[in-house]
Parts: structure tokens; sequence; C-alpha cells
């Protein structure tokens, strides 16, 4: 694989790893709504060459069957509480703990220590969080990117060695029982189609093996 065409398919994968960071917070009208959010994963997904079913399509289209504080119930229903949280967005939930905050809980938050991020939990959410883990990987694949555009091939290659622990021994290890929980909790036509399109996502595409000729 060459270097413009490695970059394109990295600069897709960084995209989406924070379009879904996005999708998994709080949903807003200005975010959702306007911004070309659905046609930048759209475009993404075809760079990848994800089948993705129609699930952007399906996205898009059933957002505008809800406004915002109905989205807003749904979020909180599925992923806040303040009673049962009927699909926790939380690694270690699904990675055979049944509370959060565990030594799984400990191992992500370690894994961003180690890559220079000091993360505060007294102003984000748990670490181990569907969304602040996807932003983490857009982190490292923009970093990957950065450092070769700046011809610093060894700092890349920490960086992408970084993305591969964490999606293979982490991240595609708990998603896609999460996706699939989340199906079954939920009547609500959007967040159906994300949790498929995340599902499809993690399942179709993962890490790019490094060129050597980069290394």
């Amino acid at each position: 694989m060459g270097f413009e065409d490695f970059i394109a398919i990295e600069e897709a994968r960084a995209n989406a790893f924070n379009l879904f960071s996005a999708l998994f917070c709080q949903p807003e009208d200005e975010v959702l709504r306007g911004s070309g959010l659905f046609a930048s994963l759209k475009k993404s997904f075809g760079i990848l060459n994800i089948d993705n079913k129609g699930c952007v399509e399906d996205l898009e289209k059933s957002l505008n069957s809800f406004t915002e504080t109905e989205l807003l119930v749904e979020y909180a229903q599925l992923f806040v509480g303040p009673f049962k949280t009927l699909a926790p967005p939380y690694s270690s939930i699904y990675l055979g703990g049944d509370s959060v905050m565990t030594d799984d809980t400990i191992w992500v938050l370690n894994q961003y220590r180690k890559m220079g991020l000091d993360f505060n939990m007294g102003v984000r959410d748990l670490p181990d969080h569907v969304a602040v883990e996807a932003e983490y990987l857009y982190y490292l694949i923009f970093n990957e990117i950065k450092s070769l555009l700046d011809k610093k091939p060894g700092e890349a290659k920490n960086f992408h060695d970084a993305q591969g622990i964490f999606l293979n021994e982490h991240f595609n290890k708990w998603v896609p029982g999460f996706c699939g929980h989340g199906l079954k909790q939920t009547d609500n036509d959007y967040y159906k189609a994300l949790f498929r399109c995340l599902d499809f996502f993690t399942r179709s595409t993962g890490l790019v093996e490094f060129p050597k000729s980069m290394g």
C-alpha cells in the first residue's frame, strides 16, 4: 500500500471514530442537523468499502421523526438512568463485570496515560464510555497521520501500535456486544440505526497494516 492510500484510509477511520464519539454523546440539534455529519460518515464508509446496508441513510432519515427532546429522553433511558440504564455504554459491563470502575476500566485509563493523555474523571464521563474510547482512537490515528506528514515514522508507528493494542485487546471485544444489546433495548429507529452503524463499522474495519517502507 502506498503512502497516499494509507493516509486516505487512516483519515477515513479517524473521521468515523470522531463522528461516532459525537453521536454517542448527549444529542444536540446543532450537531445532528445541518452539520453535514451524516454525509461525512457516509463518505468515510465509502472510502473504507464498508457495506453499511443503508444504516447511515436510515440514521439520517430517522432523525427527522424525532425532536431533540424525544432523542434526549431515549438517550437518558438507554445510557444514563437515573433508575435503570438499559444499555450501559461502558466496556466494563460487557467484559465480564457487573459494575463500572473495574480492573478493565483501570486498564483503559492506563492506556490513555501511556499515550500522554491526562484523563480527568471530575470533568468527563468514565474512561471506558464508548464515546470516550472512540475519541481516544481518533486521537491515536490523528497523531499517527500528523507524525507521518511531519516525517516522523517512528513516532507514527508508536501511535499505530497503540491503536492495535486498544482495538484488538479491548474495543473490538466489547463494542459488538454493546451494539447487539442496545438493539434489543430500544424501539427508537434512530438509536437502532446508530447501533447498527457502529456495529458494521467495528466488524468491517480494523487496524490497517503499517507499511514497512514507512517504519
